[in-house]
């Protein structure tokens, strides 16, 4: 029963398609049609054209002649389900840092090319800090944060602040908590 109205659908389908193409053809002004078609190309991708032609056409079909899809299928791009509430999202994990741990500011970030693995390297080379002995770092865009322990903190400042680091120079102290 469902394949005869599909079928039933589709013959409608095809006669409204070609009702559209002959009254194109025969169309008096073609210089409307062509504002339309420049301003159809201004506002809709070329890569979603044929899915907006389809829904014009099925939007006149639903007008004029009660046209209705039973399947209910429409194109959407796949998304990922939104939680129903707030305690169902993925909450991130928040790690205890050692007593005594510190954080420290660096004015350079990701806008200058900083990243995790270069401050790993410029805290071992410079300052003597091995990886294993850097809790944490975050990079943002202008910015960095460093934790470190304590007395780790203090070297970095003294044998950092002020040094060039990728055309920067450098300015580290202990981050103002909120």
């Amino acid at each position: 029963m469902e394949d005869q109205s599909l079928e039933k659908d589709n013959k409608r389908l095809q006669a409204k398609i070609e009702e559209i193409r002959e009254k194109v053809e025969k169309y008096p002004k073609p210089e409307e049609l062509e504002e339309i078609k420049k301003e159809i190309k201004r506002l809709v991708p070329f890569t979603r054209r044929s899915y907006f032609a389809a829904m014009l056409l099925k939007e006149s079909l639903k007008e004029r002649e009660g046209y209705r899809n039973e399947r209910k299928e429409s194109f959407q791009p796949r998304r990922a389900p939104k939680p129903e509430n707030k305690s169902d999202s993925p909450k991130k994990e928040i790690k205890e840092l050692p007593k005594g741990a510190n954080t420290l500011y660096l004015n350079i970030g990701r806008m200058k090319r900083l990243n995790r693995n270069e401050v790993l390297s410029i805290l071992d080379k410079e300052v003597g800090i091995k990886r294993e002995d850097v809790y944490d770092i975050k990079i943002h865009d202008k910015y960095s944060f460093i934790i470190l322990s304590e007395e780790n903190c203090q070297k970095t400042i003294d044998k950092l602040n002020g040094k060039e680091i990728n055309g920067r120079v450098a300015q580290i102290n202990i981050a103002k908590a909120k």
